[in-house]
């Protein structure tokens, strides 16, 4: 959950910091409408992760700490609550920080399932070849597979040896 949170945090950031940078550059605006901003992420940048997690308080709680950081400016119209990009924040969309840290998140999020899948997939190797050794044990020739005695023999010297291995 923690890692959810902070992924959609950070790519909240950045999709911000580009937001107000393209209005900066193409259509000269130094400062924009929260709501215009909100609508904006919501439209070309929300993805799974956001438009499901993320409710309408938290991306203003988002766009509180990122005025913390020094990345916005804020000021409160009697309309509108208006955003600006300051030097820290156009500095930090050009060295593409929280970019990088919000890909990297995401990354880590694939390997997480990544790894939850090669854990499965061992538990199963494992007990299809506890399967075969029970059916190798039990067959009419006593010289096919391990029998029992061997393989519990094999798992005794296996597990006496382990911890000269770890050292």
């Amino acid at each position: 959950m923690i890692l959810l949170e902070y992924r959609t945090k950070y790519y909240f950031i950045s999709c911000v910091l580009d937001i107000l940078e393209e209005k900066k550059n193409l259509f000269k605006q130094d400062e924009v409408d929260a709501q215009d901003v909100f609508s904006i992420f919501q439209q070309r940048y929300s993805n799974m992760d956001t438009h499901w997690n993320i409710p309408a308080k938290q991306l203003e709680i988002y766009l509180l700490h990122m005025r913390w950081m020094g990345l916005i400016g804020l000021n409160q119209t009697s309309e509108s609550l208006m955003i600006r990009l300051t030097d820290a924040g156009k500095n930090a969309f050009q060295s593409q920080v929280y970019h990088s840290i919000a890909a990297n998140l995401y990354y880590s999020k694939k390997t997480e399932i990544l790894t939850k899948i090669s854990i499965v997939i061992a538990i199963i190797s494992m007990i299809i070849a506890l399967f075969a050794l029970l059916l190798g044990c039990s067959g009419r020739d006593s010289n096919i597979g391990f029998t029992i005695n061997n393989a519990l023999a094999f798992f005794q010297s296996f597990f006496r040896c382990f911890p000269l291995w770890i050292q």
